[in-house]
């Protein structure tokens, strides 16, 4: 699915990432009907979701990406034109706290 991953479309790795899933499946189901391998079906489709979760906590933590903001930038030098897609990262803002101590007066003790 290295190809699919490498379109210029947004949410590109999953879309991948299920397609990868649906073409492993086919793959394993072809092969046991064509080559009488016996596959258990439940221990199959268990590995194929185990293995699409994992891509997609992947997907989650390491290339989640903000496609609201994405940009198209294009410049060239002396011999390349260049035509880029930005898409930036999910930043997560940090919010400004300021703490203020408000000390009450304390009166003499007696």
């Amino acid at each position: 699915m290295f190809v699919v991953k490498n379109l210029s479309i947004d949410y590109a790795w999953p879309v991948a990432i299920a397609a990868g899933t649906v073409t492993q499946l086919l793959v394993f189901l072809m092969g046991d009907f064509m080559f009488s391998v016996s596959v258990d079906m439940l221990q199959l489709l268990l590995g194929v979701l185990a293995g699409c979760a994992v891509a997609g906590i992947y997907n989650f933590f390491v290339l989640a990406l903000d496609y609201s903001r994405t940009e198209y930038v294009q410049f060239e030098d002396d011999d390349y034109y260049y035509y880029v897609k930005a898409v930036p990262k999910i930043t997560v803002s940090t919010t400004d706290v300021t703490v203020k101590h408000i000390n009450a007066r304390r009166s003499p003790r007696r």
